[in-house]
């Protein structure tokens, strides 16, 4: 569902402009005063004897399967060049002990642990953000909405979301020369699977959510995504 609605704000990103009086030039070459570099974990159910945010067992396991590629993240994207990282966790699906617990793991870490609930689309919505529905479906529509609240709230210049077993990349690799041309211009750019297959064996050459870059620059985009992906899944899953 996911890429036939990514299909359809496409296609209503290139209607919306013909409706435009103006647009102002890009400027190609300017890159984002803040970005932030966002990664979600969103348990499928509450399990009150899970000691993390995060399905692991002691805090080695912790580390080495998650903090450590976020801590990454961090090093190579230091506050002081613009750079910012969120965990976001969903409070209704962990405990209070599980989320102290990881946040004194990231003590020495500029790393914010952020609550997925204290977003208004969600907490207006908090039905479908239950585990009724299936754990892809929310932790895919968690994701868009957080780009477009964090963006559209000038809460960073530039969201970036990864996968947590995404490799992690230096501000210089986020924002070579292409990118920012196409953030610029389209405000969205997606990762694309060049490898023919997805982590199931399947074959696919498709866009994929599991890197994606938000800006504020092109309104049309982000009037698309609120109005046909977010709350395109919204109506849908309250059938």
């Amino acid at each position: 569902m996911f890429r036939h609605l990514i299909i359809l704000v496409l296609g209503i990103y290139n209607i919306l402009p013909l409706m435009a009086v103006d647009n102002p030039p890009i400027e190609a070459t300017a890159l984002p005063k803040t970005y932030s570099i966002n990664l979600t974990w969103v348990n499928n159910t509450l399990d009150i004897k899970q000691p993390y945010i995060f399905p692991a067992k002691d805090a080695s396991e912790l580390k080495e399967t998650y903090l450590n590629h976020a801590k990454t993240w961090c090093d190579l994207n230091p506050q002081e060049e613009g750079g910012k990282v969120n965990i976001w966790y969903d409070s209704q699906m962990t405990t209070n002990d599980a989320i102290e617990a990881t946040q004194r793991e990231l003590l020495y870490y500029s790393i914010i642990l952020r609550d997925i609930r204290t977003i208004p689309l969600v907490k207006d919505n908090s039905d479908i953000f239950t585990d009724y529905l299936p754990i892809y479906f929310r932790a895919d529509l968690v994701r868009v909405i957080l780009s477009w609240h964090e963006i559209t709230t000038g809460s960073t210049d530039c969201f970036i979301f990864a996968n947590c077993n995404m490799p992690p990349l230096s501000k210089k690799e986020i924002f070579d020369s292409e990118t920012i041309q196409k953030i610029k211009k389209f405000s969205l750019v997606m990762g694309h699977n060049c490898t023919g297959t997805n982590t199931s064996g399947k074959d696919t050459t498709a866009f994929e959510n599991s890197f994606f870059m938000l800006s504020g620059d092109n309104a049309f985009m982000l009037e698309a995504i609120k109005k046909v992906l977010i709350q395109g899944c919204i109506d849908v899953a309250k059938l």
